[in-house]
């Protein structure tokens, strides 16, 4: 009997023992986990100051070994991927060292089968590509990349997002062709979800396109339209009207330009003409006088 009650009460203890020290972990996990979220904001901060840029870094390279030494792996993709924005930051251009701490956070969210946060980084890369460096090619790259991952886990806004990122990056890279596969599925869910207003800024986007390549009347058109759109909905105007005039005076000084190089090119050719005339006639009287 009492060995009976020996063993019930050790095993009473090993559990009780087991259970606290599994509270004790999660507590300490959890301690550890708030601690690298909260070097990550002062990282942030301090990268908000072009004076104390440098030390984010020490901020984010804290975070990072911390989540390393406690197999935090979102700790350590969000803290290369800051790096990777401190590295961006600091030299404006072109950055191979960017680009190396955005793949080795792409591999850590691969290994663990994190397919949202793999779309994240190359939307954010994508962004840095377009909106940074201006390398649209590469940048429309990555946004694909993530499109397709955004389908596949049946994202509907970031995925709208990304075809708006694409339309825009193709239209600064001054390339419509690539741009028009996306113009018609954006208005239609803009549509569907009475997105008036985005829908007025992706045609006065066009519109911008249409007018850098001198394309005035598209571009008259295209900025009616989406006035009209933003009318009929109770939108706001002003912006469209604004460029709506804009692009009538572009036109008439490109007009007016047009005319004016035509009366200078006819003025030059009634010029030549007079002159060989000139020069005939006195030939001709030189001829005359022998």
């Amino acid at each position: 009997m009492r060995f009976l009650l020996l063993t019930i009460m050790m095993t009473y203890l090993a559990t009780s023992a087991q259970a606290q020290l599994q509270i004790t972990l999660k507590r300490h996990s959890l301690a550890d986990t708030t601690e690298v979220w909260q070097l990550l904001k002062l990282g942030k901060q301090m990268l908000a100051e072009p004076r104390t840029k440098i030390v984010a870094a020490q901020y984010f390279g804290d975070a990072f070994r911390l989540s390393q030494t406690m197999g935090f792996y979102k700790g350590e993709g969000y803290a290369l991927q800051s790096l990777a924005m401190l590295s961006v930051a600091q030299k404006q251009t072109y950055s191979e060292e960017a680009i190396g701490y955005f793949r080795q956070a792409l591999l850590i969210w691969e290994e663990n089968k994190n397919l949202h946060e793999i779309a994240e980084t190359y939307t954010n890369m994508g962004d840095i590509f377009v909106n940074q460096w201006h390398y649209y090619k590469e940048g429309i790259g990555y946004y694909k990349q993530a499109l397709v991952l955004t389908k596949r886990l049946q994202r509907g806004v970031e995925t709208e997002h990304l075809w708006l990122k694409i339309l825009l990056a193709s239209l600064k890279a001054n390339d419509m062709e690539a741009a028009l596969p996306y113009i018609k599925p954006l208005k239609t869910q803009y549509e569907l979800t009475g997105q008036y207003e985005a829908l007025a800024s992706m045609y006065l986007a066009i519109a911008k396109y249409w007018t850098e390549n001198q394309a005035y009347t598209k571009a008259q058109q295209i900025t009616q339209e989406a006035k009209q759109i933003c009318q009929a909905h109770g939108g706001d105007t002003s912006e469209l009207t604004a460029y709506l005039k804009t692009v009538q005076n572009k036109h008439t000084d490109t007009q007016k330009m047009t005319t004016d190089q035509a009366v200078f090119m006819l003025s030059i050719i009634v010029f030549i003409v007079l002159f060989f005339v000139g020069i005939y006639f006195y030939a001709r009287r030189q001829v005359q006088n022998m």
